[in-house]
């Protein structure tokens, strides 16, 4: 059984805690699951956001002109930057391992966004902590 068909799939997820049992799956519904195989980069800095990605499983490494800033692991949202804010990608991100992650399109990211408040704090909240001015 995939992640997406899991009872409760995001309740091991903290950054979504405070999603409901019908948010959760309204969320996984949205998406579809995919893999990405090692040393693969699959969001490439200052091209347009087309995507965005929750991470079920695996490392991935995030790059700013070709130098590692930060990691990733589960439970980590990639490319919601671009998305959220309609701008071009600020980094590029390359698996460190071979991933499992959540797809979503543009169109059904924006749409959980503007839809379910939970999901929306979740998304904000992730952008804020990696914010520069972040304490």
């Amino acid at each position: 059984m995939g992640f997406l068909q899991w009872p409760k799939p995001l309740c091991d997820v903290p950054r979504f805690a405070e999603l409901s049992e019908r948010e959760m799956r309204e969320v996984c519904g949205a998406g579809r699951e995919v893999t990405v195989p090692e040393h693969w980069s699959f969001i490439s800095e200052q091209t347009p956001p087309d995507k965005a990605y929750l991470m079920i499983e695996g490392r991935a490494a995030v790059l700013l002109q070709g130098r590692q800033i930060a990691e990733l692991g589960p439970g980590d949202l990639v490319g919601e930057v671009g998305v959220r804010d309609h701008r071009l990608r600020t980094a590029t991100v390359s698996a460190l391992t071979p991933l499992k992650l959540v797809h979503f399109t543009k169109e059904a990211f924006r749409d959980l966004y503007d839809r379910i408040p939970a999901f929306r704090d979740a998304v904000d909240a992730t952008i804020a902590a990696r914010s520069p001015t972040a304490d």
